[in-house]
């Protein structure tokens, strides 16, 4: 298999995932996500998904770790921060959900 025929599996691996996130099937999303971050663990939209998918099933620890990954890799992504916010305030710390979303805001806006 080539580099091409790689990259060509990762993107499709990708776009079915998000599709099945948006359609709301979580489990095949995160089954594909994963195949994903299996391919390339820098992948940071890949994490933001998976997070999102996380968060879904309840595993608000594990969706934290996820977005912290998909930040590190991307901490200017307005989007990833604006989730791990609502899963903060899902689990009851509004005060860093709120300043999280602050900086969400700010990096949307341009700021």
């Amino acid at each position: 298999m080539s580099v091409s025929d790689d990259i060509h599996d990762l993107e499709y691996l990708y776009k079915a995932g998000a599709e099945a996130a948006s359609e709301g099937e979580t489990e095949q999303a995160l089954h594909f996500i994963e195949q994903v971050l299996r391919m390339n663990p820098k992948h940071a939209k890949a994490w933001n998904i998976k997070g999102n998918c996380l968060d879904r099933m309840g595993k608000c620890e594990d969706a934290l770790s996820s977005y912290d990954a998909a930040i590190a890799l991307d901490p200017s992504n307005a989007d990833v921060l604006f989730n791990k916010a609502e899963t903060l305030e899902k689990m009851g710390r509004e005060l860093d959900a709120k300043m999280l979303m602050e900086l969400a805001v700010k990096l949307e806006m341009g700021e």
